[in-house]
């Protein structure tokens, strides 16, 4: 057996390698290191950690069941409200606005959110991927969404809103790297307060990951199986040209996988399944 654990997901995957424990665990001597004088402040501590919540928040949505899930779009009148980005207490209050009349209207769901900036830089828009936790239909719902944030932005703007099904490819869109790194600027206005988030956790049943203690030889042919799918993808979305950082994580001690699919999860269920000690 390797000391690597393995956990999967609904859609997604982890390994890490475990530290030793116990007395003969290494123990590290205490050093202290004075701060030069003039030096760069260090980085916030909620800075340093956003891209750990940001990775938690992945794995939620990745561990939606099977459902039916709208892929909701809230904007924002630029007109009357310039530079909203600028005003998180603003935009905050009208998402918490939004979702309790949300939790009022529908008490058995839950909804996913995110904050972007719009492309011109001068207002934001959030993505909800929401769950009404009943048979709403997808137009009933839009009608009822539109009239909910008509109401709390106070803007008769016709395009205040989209709504679709949920498709894997949206949720991909909900994750999109290049819009992650342009909203750098917003998630770094925001201080303390999260860019995410979700609403309505109580009634969100997310498929718990499973808890594996790979072999060498499986862990290996895991990791060949996530290097090919990460070509393929670069073939197909890419234009061939490979995420490096990916295919280093994939290699190191830890990696991070989300959006599996159906048959690569498969596949790694299947040489999972062969014989191996469940934790």
């Amino acid at each position: 057996m390797s000391n690597i654990s393995l956990n999967l997901g609904g859609d997604y995957l982890t390994f890490s390698r475990e530290q030793p424990r116990g007395p003969t665990a290494p123990k590290a001597a205490p050093t202290t290191q004075a701060k030069p004088i003039g030096a760069a402040p260090s980085q916030p501590q909620h800075s340093r950690n956003h891209k750990d919540r940001r990775r938690t928040f992945l794995k939620e949505v990745c561990s939606l069941p099977a459902g039916n899930y709208f892929f909701l779009t809230l904007a924002t009148d630029k007109k009357s409200n310039p530079d909203l980005y600028r005003q998180p207490d603003r935009w905050k209050a009208w998402l918490k606005k939004f979702g309790g009349r949300f939790q009022y209207r529908f008490p058995t769901g839950f909804y996913f959110w995110k904050v972007e900036m719009d492309s011109d830089r001068k207002g934001v828009h959030f993505h909800l991927i929401v769950s009404t936790g009943d048979d709403t239909g997808r137009e009933e719902f839009h009608d009822w969404a539109t009239a909910a944030w008509r109401r709390v932005v106070r803007s008769p703007w016709d395009r205040l809103t989209d709504t679709r099904q949920l498709t894997a490819a949206r949720i991909g869109y909900f994750f999109k790297q290049h819009k992650h790194e342009r909203d750098a600027e917003l998630v770094a206005s925001l201080g303390r307060s999260a860019s995410f988030g979700l609403v309505g956790r109580k009634n969100a049943a997310l498929i718990r990951p499973r808890a594996y203690r790979p072999t060498e030889d499986q862990l290996q042919r895991i990791r060949a199986l996530l290097t090919q799918a990460t070509h393929e993808q670069a073939q197909h979305r890419f234009n061939g040209r490979v995420n490096q950082r990916h295919l280093n994580n994939i290699k190191a001690d830890f990696c991070f996988h989300a959006f599996l699919g159906a048959d690569l999860k498969a596949q790694i269920q299947n040489i999972l399944e062969e014989p191996c000690r469940h934790l």
